[in-house]
């Protein structure tokens, strides 16, 4: 029965560093841009072991050489926040734009299984808390409440942060929902200042105001940050547009250098 038991442990660190090493694979072969490679790699790893992690790396392989709807089959279900952004933007690129915008703004239960069970968790504390201080009752609803806690944060925003905002709204647009469309560009731009494909969505619809009130808010905010950091550059790249001050990052001078081209390019 030991020498049984010794053998299973060798083999799942086999196992283990077999998956390690074709992650390794993986991210090499998408670093060099080489996505059908990575595509046969991630395939492999996925076959080893059917994990959330890798289900989501395969379908970011699939994505990047442009093959979406392999991307939507397999993260069909798939409950972390990551997946579900890159289901719904797969889902948008196919024209399922409810399917896309469901998985965007869908609540997640806090006893749905993406999170452990209580007695998956038990476990762990019998190697730092003695048995006379323990009071499983306790520990579990407390566990619970941190659980919910957590979900509730998770549901706060939506899978994707800023660029899940962004592809709402595209929905929102698309779907003739004007006003909720320029509100999820909006959001997009409180959560990335920098959102410049939010930001030129909102001067497409018109939305002057919000437009002229966020470059006033960049403003105010580079300009904070150049104070803070003591620095002497007077220019920075940004969008693509060399030799303009960090203060100026929406003005119209920087779009008239070609800035914010990157969206045509």
């Amino acid at each position: 029965g030991e020498k049984k038991n010794v053998v299973e442990e060798e083999e799942e660190e086999e196992g283990v560093d077999a998956e390690m090493y074709l992650q390794m694979c993986v991210s090499n072969a998408m670093h060099k841009m080489e996505y059908q490679n990575a595509i046969f790699i991630a395939e492999r790893l996925f076959a080893v072991s059917k994990t959330e992690e890798n289900a989501l790396t395969l379908a970011r392989c699939y994505r990047l050489n442009k093959q979406p709807y392999r991307t939507y089959e397999i993260l069909k279900d798939r409950r972390s926040r990551d997946s579900r952004y890159f289901f719904a933007s797969a889902a948008y690129e196919i024209g399922k734009l409810a399917d896309a915008e469901t998985t965007l703004t869908e609540v997640i239960d806090y006893e749905d299984l993406y999170f452990y069970s209580d007695d998956e968790t038990d476990d762990e504390d019998d190697d730092y808390r003695g048995e006379e201080n323990r009071n499983p009752n306790i520990e579990k609803a407390t566990k619970r409440e941190m659980r919910k806690r957590a979900m509730e944060e998770e549901n706060a925003t939506i899978p994707g942060g800023a660029y899940g905002e962004h592809l709402l709204g595209k929905i929102a647009k698309d779907t003739g929902r004007r006003q909720l469309a320029i509100d999820c560009f909006k959001r997009a731009l409180e959560l990335d200042p920098f959102m410049w494909a939010a930001f030129n969505e909102l001067c497409s619809m018109g939305a002057d105001d919000i437009t002229f009130a966020h470059t006033k808010r960049v403003e105010t905010m580079m300009m904070r940050k150049r104070t803070s950091f003591d620095r002497e550059e007077e220019d920075v790249i940004f969008f693509g547009a060399p030799n303009f001050n960090a203060a100026n990052v929406f003005s119209p001078e920087v779009f008239s250098t070609g800035g914010g081209g990157g969206g045509g390019g």
